[in-house]
């Protein structure tokens, strides 16, 4: 009987759909993750390749390495293998002078250890991104050499040479599979992000200048999503520098670019926090008048929100919104709030044009401008979750030393270097730590069950290198695909960092199962060392380290203030901007809104002392901004509403009255500021 009795071969029928439905979405849905495992597949047994070739004592290290920087993403595979090769040298060299400085000091090696690995997780906590991975790299990779020299210390040179090669072969061959087999995308990913971030932060401000008033509503939760969006686009844009060598060179106009779209979401805030002070009529005749200044087609495409205008051609956006900045600029007016509020929108225009460039960077290099970016180091960062992930690191690996030194254990130096590896790494976590290295020893488990099966059971018959890349398959690609699976990542990237090493594939191989399961107790010892540490010294919770990244802030406004130099406002700017990225992911939203608050505080305060310094107003402020660095918030906006007085009391007659006006301008905008930044704590709750 035919299957077109069971409607199953018919136009339309049941097979017909399910094969669409299987061809279409489960091949489009799995085969990014097949395509992963596969290169993954590929560049260990490439790098397997060449260190059997060249004779190298252990081939495994360099699988390892292969099989750790194959990422979905080209740009972050990249970065991640630059940032591993740096800190492969680095920890290379450390140990090989330690082992000069203690030659004979076996107590003060191991300790000297430990304290380096602590120094290496301090900065890894402080770096973001890959620069945090490389600093890693340069702590754990200092053990791993150690732990091959126990037995032979006067070796360590010719050992650190070694273990590099074969580091830096797995790098170099995962990175030629990477580029071979993938298609650079994170630029156009980046752009589109930015690009949505950039017409959705224009709509609502429009939104908010045509609709503004004291029953607008509340614009604040559309300014916290778009600021979770834009730090972001932060790790974006990483990867997109990791894939292009232009904009590797240009990076810092990019950087600027985000900069840009947190400085417009600030002065956002400040159109916002002015419009709802105004009576509703007061508040839409001013936004008229200031609109009325720009171009109308302009304005049109601002408060469309439509993300293609900016992605047809960046660069016209960019020189546009920085003409209608100009315009506004130069807008006569006698009134301080309508001034108030030009300039206001006149600094977010100019905010818009540098995000537009960055965009004109990632689609049309060509019409980029360079621009200047201040770096900030992790100086903005809190020291406090660094310092307590750096004594934990040393206290895991002294504590798993000194049970290597008490029981004599063969494998205890295994325990040692895979206790730094998951300490260090998973440590930076911070609140997802303790359920990261729980998934570590899962992960060695399964790990240690398949190596044993793979090494005892389907290696010994395999006679050729093309039987041992064979078998290799069977398991590295499901590795593969099943770690870019979010919610299997933690587990299979666990079974695949330590799969290699239990394999311990070398030239001359030895079935040995006490080694092979010393071996692997070891390394479960390691992990479970780093899942008791985390519970005894549990990371800082979420809630103290947003307050303390608060509070360092508000400080440093004190000292903005009380310095008697002008700090450059790129300079603030991006070290709020470094502690915007720095709130952890369960901070409340109001945290990252009173940042914000602060930001548009020490900007107008900068913007304030710049006029006084131009105009010879620097007495006429020096009240406020000793107010200001005593922490007296009332205080200071009173002195900033006596100032005003004073200059609104000056007749029209006397010379200077633009500059009057300009300056009544910032006061206002300053004592908005510095309202809503008290307005947002409770009485209890002020730093």
């Amino acid at each position: 009987m035919s299957g077109a009795a069971f409607g199953l071969n018919g136009p339309g029928s049941d097979r017909d759909r399910l094969g669409g439905w299987f061809n279409v979405g489960v091949l489009r849905a799995v085969a990014p993750a097949l395509a992963l495992g596969l290169r993954t597949t590929a560049a260990v047994c490439l790098s397997l390749w060449v260190t059997f070739e060249l004779q190298l004592s252990a081939p495994y290290w360099a699988a390892t390495s292969a099989s750790l920087v194959c990422l979905p993403v080209l740009g972050a595979s990249l970065r991640k293998s630059e940032a591993r090769l740096i800190g492969t040298v680095v920890g290379a060299v450390f140990i090989v002078a330690l082992t000069g400085i203690f030659p004979q000091n076996r107590v003060g090696f191991l300790l000297s250890l430990a304290a380096w690995c602590a120094v290496c997780a301090f900065v890894t906590t402080l770096l973001d991104n890959f620069a945090s991975y490389g600093a890693a790299l340069s702590g754990y990779t200092a053990v791993i050499i150690a732990a091959g020299a126990t037995e032979n210390p006067d070796q360590i040179f010719s050992l650190a040479i070694s273990r590099t090669s074969e580091i830096v072969i797995g790098i170099v061959c995962a990175t030629v599979v990477l580029i071979a087999t993938t298609r650079p995308r994170s630029a156009e990913k980046l752009a589109d992000l930015l690009a949505g971030v950039i017409a959705e932060t224009a709509r609502d401000t429009f939104i908010t200048l045509r609709t503004g008033g004291p029953d607008a509503a509340d614009s604040r939760p559309a300014r916290r999503a778009l600021i979770k969006r834009t730090v972001a686009a932060r790790q974006q844009a990483d990867e997109a520098i990791g894939e292009s060598s232009e904009l590797k060179s240009r990076q810092s106009t990019l950087h600027a670019a985000l900069e840009g779209v947190f400085e417009a979401l600030s002065d956002w805030r400040a159109i916002a926090g002015h419009m709802r002070r105004l009576p509703d009529a007061d508040a839409r005749r001013q936004a008229q008048e200031v609109l009325d200044t720009m171009p109308p087609d302009l304005a049109q495409l601002l408060a469309s929100g439509d993300a293609a205008e900016w992605t047809d051609d960046p660069a016209a956006m960019r020189d546009a919104c920085a003409y209608a900045a100009r315009a506004l600029v130069a807008l006569d007016t006698r009134d301080p709030s309508v001034r108030l509020l030009a300039s206001s929108l006149a600094e977010w225009l100019r905010a818009m044009a540098r995000a537009a460039n960055g965009l004109a960077l990632l689609l049309a290099p060509g019409t980029a401008r360079d621009a200047a970016h201040h770096w900030p180091g992790p100086g903005g960062k809190d020291l406090l979750p660094a310092l307590v992930n750096g004594v934990r690191v040393f206290l895991t690996i002294g504590a798993v030393e000194l049970l290597w030194i008490i029981t004599a254990w063969p494998s205890g130096m295994t325990a040692v270097t895979f206790a730094a590896i998951n300490v260090i790494l998973i440590s930076p976590k911070n609140e997802q730590a303790p359920a990261a290295a729980t998934y570590a020893v899962i992960g060695v488990a399964g790990a240690g069950a398949l190596a044993g099966v793979t090494k005892f059971a389907l290696l010994p018959p395999q006679q050729t290198f093309f039987g041992l890349c064979a078998t290799l398959t069977l398991l590295l690609v499901p590795f593969g695909a099943f770690s870019a699976i979010p919610r299997l990542t933690p587990i299979f990237s666990q079974m695949t960092l330590n799969f290699m090493p239990l394999l311990g594939l070398t030239n001359e191989m030895t079935y040995d199962p006490p080694a092979f399961y010393n071996q692997v107790l070891g390394i479960l010892t390691g992990c479970i060392a780093t899942a008791i540490a985390l519970q005894v010294v549990p990371p800082v919770r979420p809630r103290v380290r947003a307050d303390r990244l608060l509070a360092a802030t508000w400080n440093e406004l004190r000292d903005l203030a009380g310095k008697p130099e002008i700090l450059p406002r790129s300079a603030w700017e991006a070290r709020i901007y470094n502690r915007l990225a720095a709130l952890p992911e369960e901070a409340e939203p109001i945290q990252a809104g009173r940042m914000v608050a602060v930001l548009s505080v020490g900007t107008e305060i900068i913007r304030l002392r710049q006029i006084a310094e131009r105009f010879g107003l620097q007495s006429d402020v020096r009240g406020f901004l000793s107010e200001m660095a005593r922490g007296n918030d009332p205080g200071a906006i009173e002195v900033l509403r006596q100032l005003d007085t004073e200059l609104a009391a000056i007749p029209r007659e006397v010379p200077g009255e633009e500059v009057r006006l300009r300056a009544r301008a910032s006061l206002q905008a300053l004592t908005e500021a510095l309202e809503t930044h008290m307005a947002s704590y409770a009485p209890e709750d002020r730093p």
